[in-house]
């Protein structure tokens, strides 16, 4: 029988029976009431289970599927604007139990097969050796390896565990995946094993381009190697707080093997002390320049200043989206600069993939005015040499004048660019005029935003392996080497002192 919330709700369903009626016919109008909510739950059931099925995600419906659709969405609408207030209100309260159960379901599914994955999995096989087929542990690792540890059985085992892995559906839907999220920390290690932390540490320390909004390889190189860096990111202020976290819970110094890369320890951080000079328990960050980055910065400090100021106007206007090329073009180098600048110059869009989102928030450590972005007073790197200005601007999320500017690029120990995009090509062009190490790992080509690049055979550059090729041809001792991450890794890089082929 219905309870007293349903008969209230569906005795309305006739108004003047309800009205007229006196008390000893309540059965009558009961068995009335419950009759015509079983006819519209009939009814609506019967909608229910005449849905047209819907196209698969990500295929394209035929033009019979559409037309099928339509006709059943028209029906339906039709059908309930004929109801009345009450009846449309009792099929919202069915149409939510039936997605409240659905849900259920969903989820039930969802922890059903994560505990089959579970199950198929041998827990005696490596993890990473499973995803990867490499382990940092190598024959010292305490979980099984193929070919020289795991039997047959495990291998079998195995291979099972990594169909059930492939089997199961990204969260997304359209997108493998990700495999890029340690691009950083891979191109960190990349830099200290082929120029070293001495060599790093030289002059201003190193210059990232398009750094992007988290700090990039940057902030690594300072908390983990006390490496002072200036990142030259248009968008700003910096957002640190995760980083931060991961650095206060031990995240980067999670994996033994990769300790030697870290001369800054848990313990040092943890502590707060360091063998050369009080830490910052929070997390320094890098200096930051909020600016575009463009072969001006090499040139002479009146002529600096003129692009900076346009360069700081550009920049000034980007509020988190990515610093695309109508901030710099073939001809000039940002807003209101009237001036054109060298032909041919990239240009920076700081929109690599950790930029994307918009940047609706300022860490909360930033607002406070306790998370400034300077890294003046690092491990090992003496603060007697900054100048007030020169920190005053860094708070600021702000370059110096055009004197430190041009100090910074001319004493830099060497330039990188993580996916810089757009300047690219300037990074290149910058550190070869000044005879300066480098490291790019390239992304997108932008063939239609600088036609000028040519091959030396006269072929536009429109491919990526055209735009590897195009930087290499630059001089021929530029290198390359792939890193250890998904997307884009191949990373080409300079050293002076190399000899030429």
């Amino acid at each position: 029988p219905p309870t007293p919330d349903c008969w209230s709700t569906a005795k309305s369903f006739d108004h003047n029976l309800t009205a007229k009626s006196p008390r000893g016919r309540s059965d009558e109008i009961m068995q009335q009431v419950v009759m015509v909510r079983d006819t519209l739950q009939a009814e609506y059931q019967q909608w229910c289970d005449t849905v047209p099925p819907k196209p698969l995600s990500g295929t394209r419906p035929t033009s019979d599927e559409l037309s099928v659709l339509r006709k059943y969405g028209m029906a339906r609408k039709k059908w309930i604007a004929d109801l009345d207030a009450n009846e449309r209100a009792q099929i919202g309260v069915w149409r939510a139990e039936a997605d409240s159960k659905r849900k259920e379901r969903a989820k039930q599914q969802h922890a059903a097969s994560k505990l089959a994955a579970k199950k198929a999995r041998d827990w005696t096989v490596c993890r990473h050796w499973l995803r990867t087929g490499t382990c940092l542990y190598g024959n010292s690792c305490k979980f099984k390896h193929e070919g020289f540890e795991a039997s047959s059985s495990t291998a079998s085992t195995s291979t099972s565990t990594a169909s059930v892995r492939s089997s199961l559906q990204h969260r997304s839907r359209t997108r493998p995946n990700r495999t890029n999220g340690n691009r950083m920390s891979e191109f960190r290690r990349f830099l200290l094993d082929t120029y070293g932390e001495d060599r790093l540490g030289e002059g201003s320390g190193v210059v990232e381009v398009s750094a992007g909004i988290h700090g990039g390889t940057s902030f690594e190189l300072v908390n983990l190697n006390g490496i002072r860096c200036t990142a030259i990111e248009p968008r700003g202020p910096l957002r640190l707080s995760k980083r931060r976290r991961m650095l206060k819970n031990g995240i980067y110094h999670k994996t033994m093997p990769l300790q030697k890369y870290n001369s800054i320890g848990m313990d040092d951080v943890v502590d707060g002390n360091c063998s050369n000079g009080s830490y910052d328990t929070t997390g320094r960050a890098p200096r930051h320049w909020r600016a575009f980055f463009g072969k001006w910065m090499m040139m002479e400090p009146s002529t600096i200043q003129k692009h900076l100021e346009a360069s700081l106007r550009s920049a000034a206007t980007l509020k988190g989206a990515a610093a695309t090329a109508s901030g710099h073009d073939e001809e000039y180098c940002c807003y209101g600069c009237e001036d054109s600048c060298i032909d041919g110059s990239d240009s920076d869009s700081g929109g690599d993939d950790d930029n994307d989102g918009v940047e609706a928030a300022v860490d909360e450590e930033q607002k406070a005015g306790g998370g400034g972005n300077s890294n003046s007073s690092l491990c090992g790197v003496s603060s007697q040499g900054a100048t007030s200005s020169e920190r005053e601007a860094n708070e600021a999320h702000l370059p110096p004048d055009a004197s430190e500017v041009s100090a910074t690029i001319q004493s830099a120990s060497v330039l990188i660019g993580l996916h810089p995009d757009q300047p690219t090509g300037d990074i290149c062009d910058v550190a070869l005029a000044l005879s300066k190490p480098f490291a790019v790992v390239p992304c997108c080509v932008f063939h239609k935003l600088y036609p000028g690049r040519k091959l030396p055979d006269g072929t536009s550059v429109k491919t990526y392996d055209q735009l590897l090729d195009w930087i290499r041809a630059k001089d021929s001792r530029i290198r390359t080497h792939t890193l250890g991450f998904g997307g884009r890794s191949v990373v080409l890089y300079f050293d002076p002192s190399w000899t030429r082929e």
